[in-house]
């Protein structure tokens, strides 16, 4: 049968119709294809088993590491980034390799539901002792971040219970935030009574967790046990370090003959009296003379005429803030002038304004500080203003700076880490990030190393060991020293 013209052209428009659709259709499979392998391979990150890096954000910080005395930049430093909550390391990356995590999201894109993360703290907030500005230089820092993006595209939530400074307590806040809160992480703790107890459930919470250990950040110096446990990272100065930092400074700065450590009768306290004792006998001082106090006692007028009758002409001290304050008015209600160098709790322009005046039993003295000294400007300056706008009222004192660090090291981390729904996968590629992190520069601190066991002193995480050392005079807090000071 012959075909007209017109049949002929129809079926020669089919044909070419029918060819221009499988030709789209194989490219648009193609294209599509690619585009999600592509997607797969950034999210989720080679494959291979060689080591990766953390992304490096850009950014500067005060301090150097290094044994003995180091220069530290001080006002140098630029502002802590608080937007999304990360500051970078100079000069390179955070060393880590990056944990496979099964449907893990973008660090941009929050895989919780309803978009919230749920981070927890246990700190004592009522009883003997009292630690808000932890909690609150956090909650600023979180909700700063909140402010500008969140964390890991997610908005925080972050819950603090109160130990009542009771190791019971504390151990049913763990569990609270572990088996019902489900919390991703512990960030900014401090629970110097109920850290012994606490520590040993987080590393191993059973079937609270299904066995997967919780990552604790940013914990207090107050406990040896901090230093043993591969999830937790302190990022305070061990306390027995600290010691035998402050008996070397003495050594070298200050001139006396008849060391004295003055503290409270706790097992808390017991390792920051060893390392000054340890550290004033490898100086040659075999006569240090130790008083300790029941933290419900009374008798500071007795313990005072005890170290001014034999003789003892420089003092350190190691208890919260109240005993120090009772301590030093016994001193100058008995004429009693020695030396004194103070532990951090000592590092607070309230305790500087009443004893330091000109004069006073306090001028003169110097405190022992972990971290960048606020009067150092830079990026505790900015802690500072960051804490003071969402807290007005704060303590500006070392644990404010505790509290702030913890927080900026988790969302330094977790920025970068893949994470999914799957909580416990999560906090494992968290514990693994950390273990990874080597020369880390976060403003407050010397670069701060992570890896597990690289300190023979300490067979989990001493990140940080050095201190520096800020001077009371005329009723105010000097930062003059401006070194690191790391133990002998």
């Amino acid at each position: 049968m012959l075909l007209t013209r017109i049949e002929k052209l129809f079926i020669t428009a089919a044909v070419l119709a029918i060819v221009l659709t499988v030709g789209f259709g194989a490219g648009l499979y193609h294209a599509l294809t690619t585009h999600d392998q592509t997607t797969v391979a950034a999210v989720q990150g080679p494959r291979t088993g060689a080591d990766t890096q953390l992304p490096a954000d850009q950014g500067t910080g005060a301090g150097a590491a290094g044994s003995g005395s180091q220069p530290a930049s001080g006002g140098a430093a630029p502002p802590v980034i608080s937007r999304g909550g990360t500051v970078g390391a100079p000069g390179g990356a955070a060393p880590a390799r990056p944990p496979s995590v099964p449907n893990a999201v973008a660090p941009t894109v929050c895989p919780f539901p309803g978009g919230v993360m749920t981070v927890g703290s246990i700190v004592s907030l009522s009883g003997f002792f009292q630690f808000p500005e932890a909690k609150n230089a956090a909650s600023a820092f979180f909700q700063d971040a909140n402010a500008h993006g969140g964390i890991h595209g997610c908005r925080v939530q972050y819950q603090v219970l109160d130990d009542a400074t009771s190791n019971t307590t504390a151990l049913s806040d763990a569990k609270q935030l572990v088996a019902d809160d489900k919390v991703l992480a512990v960030v900014a703790m401090v629970s110097p009574f109920g850290q012994d107890t606490v520590d040993p459930y987080f590393a191993n919470p059973g079937g609270d967790n299904a066995g997967q250990a919780v990552p604790l950040i940013g914990i207090d110096p107050y406990e040896e046990n901090a230093y043993k446990f591969p999830n937790q990272v302190s990022v305070d100065v061990p306390i027995k370090d600290a010691g035998a930092i402050m008996a070397q400074y003495a050594k070298d700065h200050m001139g006396f003959s008849h060391p004295g450590i003055f503290g409270y009768n706790v097992s808390q306290l017991t390792a920051a009296e060893a390392g000054a004792v340890g550290q004033f006998k490898k100086l040659g001082y075999s006569n240090v003379d130790i008083q300790t106090v029941d933290p419900s006692a009374s008798q500071y007028d007795q313990i005072v005429q005890k170290f001014k009758g034999d003789g003892v002409d420089l003092l350190m001290w190691f208890c919260d803030i109240g005993c120090g304050d009772r301590f030093v008015q016994a001193a100058q209600s008995n004429a009693y002038h020695p030396k004194w160098v103070n532990y951090e709790i000592g590092y607070d322009p309230r305790y500087a304004a009443q004893f330091g005046q000109t004069g006073g039993e306090q001028d003169g003295a110097v405190a022992i500080s972990p971290f960048l000294p606020f009067e150092g400007g830079g990026a505790a300056a900015s802690l500072l203003a960051t804490v003071q706008h969402y807290f007005p009222g704060t303590p500006r004192d070392s644990v404010a700076e505790q509290g702030w660090l913890g927080a900026q090291l988790f969302a330094q981390v977790v920025n970068k880490v893949p994470l999914s729904a799957d909580l416990h996968a999560d906090q494992a590629a968290i514990i693994s990030a950390l273990n990874g992190i080597h020369d880390l520069d976060l403003g407050l601190t010397p670069p701060m190393d992570m890896k597990l066991g690289i300190d023979p002193d300490y067979p989990g995480h001493a990140p940080h060991r050095c201190a520096q050392f800020v001077t009371i005079a005329g009723g105010t807090l000097r930062w003059t020293d401006h070194a690191w000071h790391c133990p002998p």
